[in-house]
């Protein structure tokens, strides 16, 4: 098990303890880098600063530790850190800093701490941009130090046996700019007869998901063209193991219909095109609107839930809230909380169904909450927790996500973003009551997928708005 723990990069425990280090090194360089910029700008001893300074500073210091997190949270300082090189490294913390200056100034002159002076604000940033890229680098060096230096690169498996394949393997192993190591190679039915002692073959195409399993690439470069079929259940395998997935660029039309015009002299890593390329910030910013939105959500919607569950108490015998296992991010089991619309052991004698408009198993106060979607508030727990978002793909059953992954092509790829309350397919298309309907309405979690964006995730909360108060339900 703890081989297992230190060959998985990508296990979840490993980038939490990671994460934390991180995270509480950095608050602490914050508050160094403030305190050594007073001590720079007065030429005093810290107790011995002024206080109407020092007393501007604490009227917004917590303002500015957060949102120095925040920003360095959106620019992806605490993901991923193992193979990160140096640059990206300074690039994101130069981005992150900057930005925090600008708002830590606004924050300033909003809350009339006038008396904190700038020039504190530009050396303590120019401080935490130094010490916190150090830190990182530190921090990279010990665990390359303690798991060893094969620990810090990116697993690279590669999918395809020819000569560009070779090439590429050759190019990556003795580039020292790139933390890329090579574990071996996948045969696709078009692969070259090119077997020799620097080819390590871990598996062909049908025995993909085994070498996932046993080698925990971190990334998969497709250099082969693979056949539709096959290719479906591969990129689903990639995408449930939380694998990034890369393509030469001149097979990237064939594999995605979409074309690439990028100039190719040599095969290099750097115009390797990533299939499922996400911005930090676009996630940063999502997450912290979930947090504010849903924890005000809790408080101002306080007491009319309290009022539905006293009238669920009511009209019915059962639990005021109804539990259930969902599959979330990266096939993540958790509980989704909702108030309970059917009547107590709905499901005893016809096992799991389809949801449908006119289910019997509701109670009459249930259709009225379904119809306002009033019974989904509880969710808002789910989304203060991190289990959901407000806005993604519904969030499905295992008994159901088990049928429709063999059923449904690309159907794990919904697992890829965060589940939501409301999203483009349940305001776009009814119930799901089959396996016909639901590839229909995997469609539109597609399209969502393809084209997440903040201005597409606010059409989509305005226009389940709109629905619910024309009492159309939503779906």
């Amino acid at each position: 098990m703890i081989n297992s723990f230190l060959r998985n990069k990508r296990n979840p425990s490993f980038e939490k303890y990671l994460t934390f280090l991180l995270l509480v090194g950095d608050i602490f360089l914050f508050i160094l880098s403030d305190f050594s910029a007073f001590t720079l700008k007065f030429e005093k001893e810290i107790t011995q600063l002024p206080y109407y300074n020092l007393s501007a500073y604490f009227r917004i210091f917590l303002f500015i530790i957060i949102i120095r997190l925040i920003f360095f949270y959106t620019f992806g300082l605490y993901y991923n850190l193992k193979v990160k090189t140096n640059f990206e490294i300074i690039v994101s913390t130069f981005k992150a800093t900057f930005l925090s200056f600008l708002t830590t100034v606004v924050i300033a002159f909003y809350f009339r701490a006038l008396t904190y002076p700038r020039s504190v604000i530009v050396i303590s940033c120019v401080g935490i941009f130094l010490l916190t890229i150090i830190w990182r680098i530190f921090l990279k060096t010990i665990v390359g130090i303690v798991f060893g230096e094969d620990f810090l690169n990116s697993k690279v498996l590669i999918l395809g046996i020819n000569e560009e394949a070779k090439r590429l393997a050759l190019h990556i192993s003795k580039d020292s700019s790139t933390r890329y190591k090579v574990i071996g190679f996948v045969k696709t039915d078009n692969s070259e007869n090119l077997e020799d002692d620097s080819v390590k073959i871990l598996g062909n195409l049908e025995s993909f998901s085994k070498v996932i399993r046993e080698n925990f690439p971190d990334e998969v470069i497709i250099t082969a063209d693979i056949p539709q079929d096959k290719l479906i259940n591969i990129l689903s395998e990639i995408s449930y193991n939380r694998i990034s997935c890369k393509v030469l660029p001149h097979l990237y039309e064939a594999i995605m219909s979409n074309v690439i015009t990028l100039p190719i002299k040599d095969i290099n890593p750097v115009f390797v095109v990533p299939l499922d390329e996400r911005f930090y910030w676009y996630k940063g910013a999502k997450r912290l609107i979930d947090i504010l939105v849903s924890s005000l959500g809790l408080i101002i919607f306080s007491p009319l839930m309290l009022l539905i569950a006293l009238l669920i108490k009511i009209t019915s015998k059962g639990p005021v809230l109804f539990k259930q296992e969902r599959i979330g991010l990266y096939g993540k089991r958790f509980i989704l909380y909702k108030f309970r619309t059917m009547y107590v052991d709905a499901e005893e004698k016809t096992g799991p169904v389809w949801a449908s408009d006119n289910d019997i198993r509701v109670t009459p106060l249930g259709r009225f909450l379904r119809k306002t979607r009033l019974d989904e508030l509880p969710q808002l727990f789910n989304v203060f927790k991190n289990d959901m978002s407000l806005v993604g793909p519904r969030p499905e059953r295992p008994y159901f996500v088990e049928i429709l992954k063999e059923k449904v092509p690309f159907y794990l790829e919904r697992l890829t973003v965060k589940p939501g309350i409301t999203g483009w397919a349940q305001i776009n298309y009814p119930y799901a009551d089959s396996i016909e309907t639901s590839k229909e309405k995997f469609l539109y979690d597609i399209y969502y997928i393809k084209n997440m964006s903040l201005a597409l995730d606010l059409f989509i909360f305005i226009k389940t708005i709109w629905i619910i108060l024309q009492e159309k339900g939503a779906h």
